[in-house]
């Protein structure tokens, strides 16, 4: 299968390059291939290397819920991303995400 080169890396490089002509105009890009790299760099943006092989950095809010206060956090997190899709969170669905973040953390004692 062959690759198709369209230049669609560089037309939203143009796009985001162009969106600075603003006043306080912000860019946030999720770039696959750093296609962006330089641009970012250019405009004296911050790069993160989400993911890959040479860093630790990557989406994981549930890797350590180490303690009680990160364990609310976590649930409420849920809770909220559940309301946010129109789940009407219940206690029984609240205390059932709680028993399955306790699952996740090695540290306490199973049920």
């Amino acid at each position: 299968m062959r690759s198709i080169r369209a230049g669609k890396s560089t037309a939203l490089g143009l796009i985001a390059a162009q969106w600075f002509r603003y006043p306080r105009a912000q860019v946030f890009a999720f770039d696959k291939g750093y296609s962006l790299f330089v641009l970012t760099k250019a405009a004296g943006g911050e790069f993160y290397d989400l993911a890959g092989e040479k860093t630790d950095l990557a989406f994981c809010p549930l890797r350590e819920i180490d303690s009680d206060a990160d364990l609310t956090w976590a649930v409420t997190w849920l809770e909220d991303l559940c309301s946010l899709n129109g789940l009407s969170v219940t206690p029984k669905h609240r205390n059932a995400l709680t028993q399955a973040l306790l699952q996740l953390d090695c540290r306490r004692p199973g049920p």
